[in-house]
């Protein structure tokens, strides 16, 4: 069985992400809520775009991608999200949502043409009407799907017009206070100079969703780049091998 790298290496915590490894990006007008350390911050117009795909049902929970990239600033390193992809083809429960292969397809596909440059940084989801937390099953997908140290979960209630994000400190996944910005940003350091860290793994299907094996595809034999041929690649084997275990 193939584990994650959360099950043995030191816990997942955003607080130990190196921000000299991130390139240099500046909120313009900076925002008088940016604190030391690591923060999120999301741009208005892809909040505005993940209240109104959670609005669009409320009977059930509804998923998406979150796309943008990791950079610094002089108070740290920080996630600046500023786009989403909706999780088209995900299982949708009352209370549950679970990420299939072909929601990974769709999502490889969007990011490509619409985000070049750009990663996945984590996902988020609705709870209608019963608040901003994790459940078991969000923990499943946020230690399976998003266990690098700059993948958030973002949760939405579009019934009590709640949301929060929940960021990795020791290994848990606890929510933390994010920032919206409706203006722009300077870089000073290109983002392709920073090394892209790979994919999170893909879980595969099983009864008991606790016990669900996880799929590393091999190491990259050259940097992963967003967008590039590794990640296309690597995509391609996650999506084959998932496709034996979806149908």
């Amino acid at each position: 069985m193939e584990t994650t790298p959360s099950q043995h290496d030191a816990p997942v915590d955003a607080g130990n992400i190196v921000a000299s490894d991130w390139p240099r990006r500046v909120l313009s007008p900076a925002p008088p809520q940016r604190r030391d350390g690591f923060q999120v911050v999301i741009q208005k117009d892809v909040q505005q775009a993940i209240h109104a795909h959670g609005k669009s049902i409320l009977d059930m929970e509804i998923c998406g991608l979150l796309v943008g990239g990791v950079f610094h600033d002089d108070r740290g390193p920080w996630l600046h999200i500023t786009g989403s992809i909706e999780g088209r083809h995900a299982t949708h429960h009352a209370a549950q949502v679970t990420f299939t292969a072909a929601t990974w397809d769709y999502a490889h596909e969007v990011l490509e043409r619409d985000f070049p440059g750009q990663r996945i940084v984590g996902w988020y989801h609705t709870h209608p009407d019963f608040g901003v937390f994790l459940s078991g099953m969000d923990l499943f997908i946020q230690e399976n799907f998003f266990n690098l140290p700059w993948q958030v979960a973002l949760v939405y209630d579009p019934v009590q017009g709640d949301e929060g994000f929940f960021v990795w400190k020791g290994g848990k996944s606890g929510r933390e206070p994010h920032i919206v910005h409706a203006g722009g940003w300077t870089d000073d350091t290109p983002a392709e100079d920073s090394a892209a860290p790979a994919p999170p793994p893909l879980p595969v299907k099983g009864d008991n969703p606790a016990a669900q094996t996880v799929i590393s595809p091999p190491a990259p034999a050259e940097p992963l780049s967003p967008g590039g041929t590794t990640d296309r690649r690597w995509w391609a084997l996650a999506r084959r091998a998932l496709d034996r275990f979806f149908s």
